[in-house]
């Protein structure tokens, strides 16, 4: 409607047409089309924007253009974090990336200093265990297989409450309830 009168825009545009209106649409590239995530990472179409997935790369950033840190554990040392305060939360996701040709080790391990809550990813023949404990309550799970490959893995923990989910890299998770 303009100025108060029903207007046929197309029928409108057609008589005003001096031959460089066309009735298609003009088909944009999206923002990936340049390629502009590096180092492997994977470009996704956002909304007039890419996003780049680093997950599977040791980079990091917009671009997967900055290096991760890096650690070799030779199976005497390890990393202490130590929190002044403990946090008790219901949801939680970790994520962790190792490459290995040991069939088995310790990976990663969280305990509190006030009860029996501990997490434990730990390397077995190599497949990725799982080990939970909230309270009194216990639970494992296993994931993955030939992770000793010397390739980079990522291993992927999920808690939702009493739920937790565990996969790594594009497996399907597996869920125990504790």
């Amino acid at each position: 409607v303009i100025n108060g009168a029903d207007i046929d825009v197309v029928a409108y545009t057609h008589e005003q047409n001096s031959g460089s209106i066309r009735s298609s649409c003009h088909t944009m590239l999206g923002r990936c089309h340049d390629r502009p995530c590096l180092h492997g990472g994977s470009c996704m179409e956002g909304w007039n924007r890419y996003i780049c997935d680093c997950s599977q790369t040791s980079f990091f950033g917009s671009t997967c253009s900055r290096g991760t840190s890096t650690v070799e554990f030779t199976g005497d040392n390890f990393i202490t974090v130590d929190r002044k305060e403990e946090k008790h939360t219901e949801v939680q996701d970790t994520t962790l990336r190792f490459r290995t040709t040991m069939i088995s080790g310790l990976l990663f391990l969280a305990k509190s200093q006030l009860t029996l809550d501990t997490l434990e990813l730990s390397l077995v023949g190599g497949q990725v265990k799982i080990y939970i404990r909230l309270g009194h309550y216990e639970k494992e799970m296993t994931v993955g297989q030939s992770l000793n490959d010397d390739l980079w893995h990522t291993i992927t923990f999920k808690r939702r409450g009493n739920i937790f989910e565990g996969f790594v890299d594009d497996e399907e998770p597996k869920k125990v309830t504790v």
